[in-house]
């Protein structure tokens, strides 16, 4: 049966989804586009997928979500409930994960993000520390919750791939209680990223740029590091730090693989 008006439950669900609090309530995030969908079939996180009607069926069987778990929808009122500008016709509400207070393997490095604002900056974040074998990701309070639309997107599949939870103080003490170094990228430190041996780190911390570091996590820090840069240039944005960072590490071999 076609989806056709806005005033459906689902399409109303798909557009909650855009905002915190439904996400809570719902226990549930939305993923738009095909690769992110495919991704999330992959790792089982569908609860419905929502198809414009002009999604050929070859597609939808490819991706191998029981028809039970697929509504097709109308053309405009699929447009109307996308936040995206050009929306490729697919999204799924996938199950939030119940990861959010679980606490770090001590044996793991962990990235923290702290303060990070811009839903681009954390996605790419998120998609780099994925990508280089990073198991965690802890965010603190006023950073954009990991799961808006927008960060999803940016992440372009690593909250599939990531245990993503809260900087909680019960997951900030078993990091400083594992005796290994709390890293902080800081533009004004001595040592550069590359001449710090990472295998000595627990955790290492992105900051916003803009933004000072917060109290319990400046209580914490016992390394700073910083990324060598011409003149005239003394910040990068989190995304790109992180990035940075996380690939010298991975470029030491500290990873457990």
């Amino acid at each position: 049966m076609l989806i056709t008006s806005t005033a459906n439950p689902q399409i109303k669900l798909m557009r909650s989804l855009g905002r915190r609090k439904a996400r809570q309530a719902e226990r549930a995030f939305l993923v738009e586009g095909r690769r992110l969908v495919e991704d999330a079939a992959r790792h089982g996180r569908i609860r419905l997928l929502l198809a414009r009607e002009d999604i050929h069926q070859a597609w939808l069987d490819g991706v191998g979500i029981d028809a039970d778990r697929i509504r097709r929808v109308r053309s405009d009122v699929f447009d109307a409930a996308s936040d995206v500008e050009h929306a490729q016709g697919v999204a799924a509400i996938c199950d939030l994960p119940a990861g959010e207070n679980v606490l770090p393997d001590e044996s793991d490095l962990v990235l923290i993000l702290d303060r990070v604002r811009d839903p681009g900056n954390l996605g790419t974040a998120l998609r780099s520390a994925a990508a280089a074998g990073i198991r965690q990701v802890l965010t603190t309070r006023g950073t954009v919750d990991p799961y808006s639309p927008k960060v999803v997107r940016a992440g372009m599949g690593a909250h599939f791939r990531l245990t993503l939870g809260h900087a909680s103080p019960e997951a900030l003490v078993r990091i400083g209680g594992t005796g290994r170094d709390i890293v902080h990228a800081d533009a004004g430190a001595t040592v550069a990223y590359t001449d710090y041996p990472w295998r000595n780190a627990a955790a290492l911390v992105v900051g916003g740029e803009t933004e000072p570091l917060s109290a319990e996590l400046a209580d914490m820090v016992t390394q700073t590091v910083a990324i060598p840069m011409h003149a005239g240039m003394d910040s990068l944005n989190a995304g790109v730090a992180a990035s940075v960072l996380l690939f010298e590490v991975q470029r030491q071999g500290t990873f457990r693989r």
